[in-house]
C-alpha cells in the first residue's frame, strides 16, 4: 500500500517513507509495511485520508492472517480440497517436465 503510493507521487518508496513519513532509510519492516508503528500509521493516515483503523487492517501481518484464514476455510470445503488436489497434480506435472 505504501509503494503503491509512493508511485502514484512519482518517487520511490524509499524516498517517500524518509520525507513524506519521516521514517529512516533502515526502517525496512515500517517502510514494507510489516509493522508499522503507530506514529506511521498516523502521518500515514493524516497523507491519505485512510482510517488507522483500515491502515492497520492494510498492514502486512493483518493481510497475511486474513489470506492464511481465507485459505484455511476454502480447505475445509470439498471444493477447495478439489481445487487444491489440482493445483497439486498441476504443479507436479510442471515440475517433472
Amino acid at each position: 500500500m505504501v509503494e503503491r503510493t509512493a508511485t502514484a507521487y512519482g518517487t520511490t518508496l524509499s524516498n517517500f517513507c524518509c520525507h513524506a513519513l519521516d521514517m529512516s532509510r533502515q526502517d525496512t519492516a515500517s517502510m514494507w509495511f510489516e509493522n508499522p508503528t503507530p506514529e506511521v500509521l498516523a502521518r500515514l493516515s493524516d497523507g491519505t485520508g485512510f482510517s488507522i483503523e483500515k491502515l492497520e487492517d492494510m498492514a502486512g501481518a493483518n493481510l497475511h492472517r486474513r489470506i492464511a484464514r481465507a485459505c484455511e476455510e476454502l480447505l475445509s470445503t470439498e471444493e477447495g480440497r478439489a481445487a487444491a488436489a489440482a493445483f497439486k497434480a498441476g504443479r507436479e506435472r510442471i515440475q517433472s517436465g
